[in-house]
């Protein structure tokens, strides 16, 4: 439990990503919201597996085969995502 109040301090909107759709049965504690905000394409991005806030407010993700892209959400805009080249794994 302490795990999740701590994880809804930081993330307390839900990045939804490799569906296609979001199921109406998704339940969430109180104060968080799901949102659809990018669909992830996965024959590029693979599937994201992690997902995090960096302190200036851009999310960080990282897929199965250990890419990471910044993901910088404005609004009703679409977001914005950029790979990170950087030599892991």
């Amino acid at each position: 439990m302490a795990n999740l109040q701590r994880l809804s301090a930081v993330l307390p909107v839900l990045l939804v990503s490799s569906l296609s759709f979001i199921h109406a049965d998704i339940k969430v504690s109180e104060g968080f919201e799901v949102h659809k905000i990018y669909d992830v394409p996965n024959k590029e991005q693979g599937s994201w597996v992690a997902i995090t806030r960096h302190d200036d407010g851009r999310l960080i993700t990282a897929d199965q085969y250990g890419s990471i892209y910044y993901v910088t959400v404005n609004g009703n805009e679409a977001p914005k995502v950029e790979p990170l080249n950087l030599k892991i794994g």
